[in-house]
């Protein structure tokens, strides 16, 4: 379990159904997990009331696999013990300017998609805030409220998203704000076997052919190539920024790096992550930033999020 929000103690029943319920989706939609069962309760402090959430995983029977469990720790990591947002506040001085917001990022009816934030920490939103502007092309890989943010901002947004009824979503949050300097693609996982070269028989074509395969480890037997690929319809040089914060991550820093303008940016949200610690490694050579801090609608954490600037 892990502290949830802080509130009044005045704060109604209702109210805690709703951020447990936010916290549930989040978790969902971050870490690509079921919404399990949770259940809250809350303990007294000098400040108000700790909501705090437990995801009930012994309910999920057969599908709480071994490697999901590992999944799910990797994740939340020291989330499971509400005492770890006090040490945030000590250890992290530069995200106390942000627990107002993020406090309220908890609040019912709250939405990142509703209020055009991205689901990043506030530091990493605030540099993009300075940074963007009318003149300026962007490419990202992974939508939300990001994608709203992004295409107030910027002059262009070319997104893309793996998830159907996400895409859905978020189209519909885009219409209602009349964007319309935002080209938004859906590109699913595909299963391999019903790929034509990959049923046929071996020859020096189709091989050619299966080695563009892109795999996912959330998606077994199937192939994100064309989610990745979608960025290189561009010519090299095209984007003054490139946010990575979707699918096969790896793999899309490597087809970014050409198509970024000369002195603009790569943006990987979690690069703190074990799954992309080579291609950080990698990167090393380039001017870069770390934003480390709380983001909104996630409990307390030091997320990372890191620019690098290509040259």
């Amino acid at each position: 379990m892990f502290a949830a929000k802080a509130e009044p103690s005045s704060a109604s029943n209702r109210t805690q159904s709703g951020s447990g319920r936010n916290l549930s989706l989040a978790l969902h939609q971050f870490c690509n997990l079921p919404c399990y069962p949770f259940s809250l309760t809350s303990f007294s402090t000098g400040c108000g009331r700790i909501l705090v959430c437990s995801w009930r995983l012994k309910d999920a029977g057969n599908s709480m696999t071994l490697p999901l469990k590992r999944r799910i720790e990797k994740s939340l990591g020291p989330l499971f013990d509400p005492l770890y947002l006090f040490y945030l506040l000590v250890d992290d001085l530069k995200s106390w300017r942000y627990f107002p917001k993020w406090f309220s990022s908890f609040g019912p009816g709250r939405s990142l998609i509703g209020e055009a934030k991205p689901w990043i920490p506030f530091e990493a939103a605030n540099w993009l805030q300075h940074y963007l502007s009318r003149k300026m092309k962007v490419f990202e890989w992974g939508s939300g409220g990001s994608t709203i943010f992004l295409s107030e901002r910027a002059g262009q947004v070319f997104s893309v998203e793996h998830d159907k009824k996400w895409h859905r979503l978020v189209s519909r949050a885009l219409a209602q704000r009349g964007i319309t300097n935002c080209s938004y693609q859906l590109h699913e996982p595909k299963p391999i076997s019903t790929i034509p070269s990959a049923l046929s028989a071996p020859s020096a074509e189709n091989q050619s052919q299966n080695s563009h395969f892109i795999y996912d480890d959330y998606y077994v037997g199937m192939t994100v190539h064309e989610y990745v690929q979608a960025i290189d319809a561009h010519p090299n040089h095209t984007f003054d920024l490139v946010l990575v914060d979707g699918r096969a991550r790896t793999e899309c820093i490597q087809h970014a790096i050409s198509k970024i303008r000369p002195n603009a940016y790569l943006m990987l949200d979690n690069s703190n992550n074990a799954d992309v610690a080579e291609i950080v490694r990698k990167l090393q050579s380039y001017p870069h930033t770390d934003f480390r801090g709380i983001a909104p609608g996630w409990p307390p954490t030091r997320w990372t999020n890191t620019i690098w600037q290509i040259s």
